[in-house]
Formats: C-alpha cells, structure tokens, sequence
C-alpha cells in the first residue's frame, strides 16, 4: 500500500461538558473518556497526551469507544468524563455546550496530522502512472479552489458528507468544524514516521515502523 496524498489535516479535539471540573488533561486521573474507535488515529491521540501528562491509559484513565453522533449525549448524561471524534463531531459537541480542553492544534503538532488520506496499491500506482498523476492534479486543483473560497465550497463538502453519513448538521455547526480543518495534499514521510513513533508509544503499534518508500512518490 502507498499513500497519494492527504485530503485534510487537524480537527480532532478534546471535549469535557462546559461545567465540568476538569481543566487539564491531568484532571482525567480515574475518570472515563470516550473515543470514536479504540485504535483510531484519534485514540492514539488521546492516549500520547494521556501518557505526555504523567496518566497511564487503562490503569489512570478509561478509555471507551462512544458513537461520534452520540458523545455530545453521554457527555451532558455524566457517562463519560471526556470524549473525542474528528470534525465534525468536536463541533457537534461544542454546540451543545461542550468545550476543548485540547484543541485541534494542541491535541497534536499544532494541528499538522492527517483528517484524510488518499492510498492504493503499490501494484496499481506502478500500473497505472497516468491516471494516479491525473487523480492527483485534479484532487490539487479541487483542495485550491476550496482554498481560494472556503465559503462557496465549504456547503457543497457537507452535503457530500450528510449524503455519505445519513446526519445532518446545522450550519453554524458546520462553520465551527471547518475551523478546525486545514485541506491539503501534503503528505511527507517525516509527519507520516512522526504519527507512526506515537502510535508506538500509545501501543496502538506492537513494534516500531519503519515507513521508508510509504508515501508515493511521482516518477
């Protein structure tokens, strides 16, 4: 597998409820937290800041997997402490109240992590040179023209994205995800090996990958 390009990088945060206790990341000791999907890049996250403020997952803290549509819910029921999902759902959850005790920058390398990738095989890239070259520029050109005037792109990419989830977002929630997300192909295999280390450390990997020839590279 070679990965093409990225689509979109940050939008992940943190959430408590607007009048919870908890401050820090450190105020999570013997408290649960819910994540999108235990081993998720999102859990992962988690479990680095976890580990970056002294708590040990699973021993320190819980960690729970929580339905991203329903974490802003079982937040304000008391059932979880703190939960995290990509955007939208960190907007989703702010709307209800929530608030970000890490933030979409502070959560990771401020904010440079990926939301979106693009990948195929190695054996298909190699094949089919033209078209992966065309696929690329035509992405380019698409994540620069979202670039040049995010208000005009910005509803057309929710109504792909209510399409493919079946939800629906309110367009104020909309506005406040967007905020959290930068769109970019950039794709360097520093910030690939970069994510793969934490994912080690968190555990999430069993041994240390090595992503040398990972990130497609155009003839």
């Amino acid at each position: 597998v070679l990965l093409l390009a990225g689509a979109a990088k940050g939008g992940t945060e943190l959430m408590v409820a607007g009048n919870s206790p908890v401050k820090t990341i450190k105020d999570l000791k013997g408290k649960v937290v819910g994540v999108n999907q235990l081993g998720s890049t999102v859990d992962t996250m988690v479990r680095y800041n976890l580990l970056q403020a002294g708590l040990i997952p699973e021993k320190d803290v819980r960690i729970i997997p929580v339905e991203p549509a329903a974490q802003a819910e079982e937040l304000e029921r008391g059932q979880v402490a703190a939960v995290a999902a990509p955007a939208p759902w960190n907007a989703v959850v702010k709307a209800a109240g929530g608030r970000a005790i890490l933030d979409w920058k502070t959560i990771l390398d401020d904010g440079n992590y990926h939301a979106g990738t693009f990948f195929a095989t190695r054996k298909f890239a190699n094949a089919n040179p033209e078209f992966i070259k065309k696929f690329l520029q035509v992405n380019q050109e698409i994540t620069d023209a979202i670039n040049q005037d995010r208000k005009k792109y910005e509803p057309l990419i929710v109504q792909s994205w209510q399409k493919v989830s079946n939800k629906r977002l309110k367009p104020e929630v909309a506005k406040a995800a967007f905020e959290t997300l930068n769109f970019t192909l950039e794709a360097t295999p520093e910030e690939l090996q970069r994510f793969a280390d934490v994912a080690f450390q968190t555990g999430a990997l069993k041994k240390k990958a090595d992503l040398s020839g990972f990130v497609f590279q155009a003839p």
